[in-house]
């Protein structure tokens, strides 16, 4: 007689909470006479350990960690029970995934999954990735970086319900008489059906501290972009901020830029906000003129689910501050509002610039998002000041525009506001401030155009030139409804009265009207110490237009 005995492990999931059970099933089976069988064939559900205690890196882990080959009966026994528990923290059914040691190397810095049924994913270390959740749960966060490495993504959140993980922020790194490089900071993870989108993790901060005249370089981290909410609600997560560069001596010093929101659900769900550039900060008394210190830029708004949302908020452009030549980073666009209903995010402001000499140039402002069906246009971001104390007189030093305002919805809302340009304050050089962003343009069957942005105001002081940014044109309408005004011109003012010229600057058109509206006023001229701007013509029909500014500023036309 002959016996077949065959083990069998399964999972059996029943009810709404579940129970599961792993057992062994010994089948006995008498054959004929004289007829010997043996068999040591081990089998379960997945083939492997259900729900792996050391980190996995897939987002679909539930589906390919089973495809090792079948155990021999030898290693049935151990299998089995590094299955680990069933319930608790590692549970494989229930119970959060296991954090990464805080000691951990390559693969074992990843967080441990969460159980199948409940769990959220476990924390990476290191620079590993967050574990992901199991059917419901939050997804791990992203361990953050070594000194200029890179920071862990954010985990994936539950497959039915749970937020992705944030993501890791990038390793800062410190130097001495050598170059510094930060690390980029992890991607927020994303949620599946419905949860939010995790945060980008922050760009890792660089320093380089030179003892001579050497010229090194101070390279900060970009950040982590944020995670996309659920596929029917969740907001996008937010972007990360750039990482800050800091060099005290002769080099350039380059900041992060930001990350960008992650996208809404696709039936609810705003759009996440763009993250800020990092700031640059360069004060070396070395090489005057010669060093460079550059901001990040910042991110993009996520745009907002397909139903009712709007569009993320675009980040802000960083800051620098520096003893020679600076150039700021630009905003962000926002981002586009939800398919059906929702207004555009607005446009990040363009970041300022603090510096002893120029040539310098101040960050231009994000657009503003368009709406959808349903919706406003976002407000374009206004442009980044420049403040210089000395330099040569035919060096420029130029503050940065304001962004354009977003389009209106295409049956019923308004275009949104251009931003304003930025403000120029220069002891010496050839100086303007930045212009107004033009106003968003209403293309629905009702709405007004949004307004243009008014220029930024200027001031010389020693020697040069300088001239009061421009207004933006208001945004026309195209059926029913007003154009958006233009914006004003900046003005222009002098501290010396002998070496300098200053001129105000124009007024923007307005916007033209519809087949059943009106133009926008023009916008006026900015008064100047030399000769004002022109005032902006008015959108027609029946438009007014706009005053010139003093002295002989010719005024607007009349639409």
């Amino acid at each position: 007689m002959g016996v077949i005995s065959q083990q069998l492990g399964h999972c059996c999931l029943s009810g709404l909470l579940g129970a599961a059970a792993l057992a062994g099933l010994s089948v006995t089976v008498t054959a004929m006479a004289n007829e010997t069988y043996s068999s040591p064939i081990v089998l379960t559900s997945f083939d492997s350990a259900m729900a792996p205690q050391a980190p996995a890196s897939g987002d679909v882990w539930w589906l390919i960690d089973g495809a090792a080959p079948t155990p021999s009966a030898s290693t049935a026994a151990s299998t089995l029970t590094d299955v680990g528990p069933i319930v608790g923290p590692g549970g494989w059914l229930i119970g959060n995934g296991l954090d990464a040691p805080a000691n951990c190397s390559g693969s074992a810095c990843n967080g441990g999954n969460g159980g199948l049924l409940w769990g959220n994913g476990g924390n990476g270390a290191n620079g590993g990735n967050g574990g992901n959740a199991g059917l419901i749960g939050n997804g791990g966060t992203g361990g953050a970086g070594l000194a200029g490495q890179n920071g862990g993504n954010g985990g994936r959140g539950g497959l039915l319900l749970g937020n992705g993980g944030a993501g890791g922020a990038g390793g800062a790194q410190v130097v001495v008489q050598g170059s510094a490089v930060g690390g980029a900071g992890g991607n927020g993870g994303n949620a599946v059906l419905f949860g939010a989108g995790g945060t980008g993790g922050a760009g890792g901060d660089a320093t380089s501290t030179p003892t001579d005249l050497t010229p090194f370089t101070a390279q900060a981290g970009r950040a982590g972009n944020g995670g996309n909410g659920g596929l029917f609600i969740g907001a996008g997560g937010a972007g990360g901020t750039g990482g800050t560069a800091s060099l005290p001596g002769f080099g350039d010093a380059t900041a992060g830029d930001g990350g960008e929101g992650g996208f809404g659900g696709l039936l609810f769900g705003a759009g996440g906000d763009g993250g800020d550039g990092g700031a640059a900060i360069q004060v070396s008394l070395y090489g005057a003129q010669t060093n460079v210190a550059t901001s990040g830029n910042g991110g993009s708004g996520g745009a907002g689910g397909a139903l009712f949302s709007n569009g993320g908020s675009g980040g802000a452009g960083g800051a620098v501050n520096t003893y020679d030549t600076g150039i700021s980073g630009d905003g962000g666009d926002g981002g586009q509002g939800g398919s059906l209903a929702g207004n555009g995010g607005n446009g990040g402001a363009g970041g300022d610039v603090q510096a002893a000499y120029n040539p310098s140039t101040g960050g231009n402002g994000g657009n503003g998002g368009g709406a959808g069906v349903l919706g406003n246009g976002g407000t374009g971001g206004s442009g980044g000041s420049v403040t210089t104390l000395a330099g040569a007189v035919d060096k420029p030093v130029i503050a940065g525009n304001g962004g354009a305002g977003g389009q209106s919805g295409a049956l019923l809302g308004n275009g949104g506001d251009g931003g304003d340009g930025g403000a120029v304050n220069a002891s010496i050089g050839v100086t303007a401030a930045g212009n107004g962003g033009n106003g968003g343009t209403a293309i629905s069957l009702y709405g007004n155009g949004g307004a243009g942005g008014n220029g930024g105001p200027a001031q010389i002081g020693l020697a040069g030139s300088t001239r009061g940014g421009n207004g933006g044109s208001g945004g026309a309408t195209l059926t029913a409804g007003r154009g958006g005004a233009g914006g004003s011109g900046g003005g222009a003012t002098v501290q010396n009265l002998v070496q300098t010229t200053a001129t105000g600057g124009s007024g923007g058109n307005g916007g033209s009207g519809g087949r059943l509206g009106s133009g926008g006023s023009g916008g006026s001229g900015g008064n100047g110490y030399s000769s004002g701007g022109n005032g902006g013509n008015g959108g027609s029909p029946r438009g007014t237009g706009g005053t010139g500014g003093s002295p002989g500023g010719s005024n607007g036309q009349d639409g």
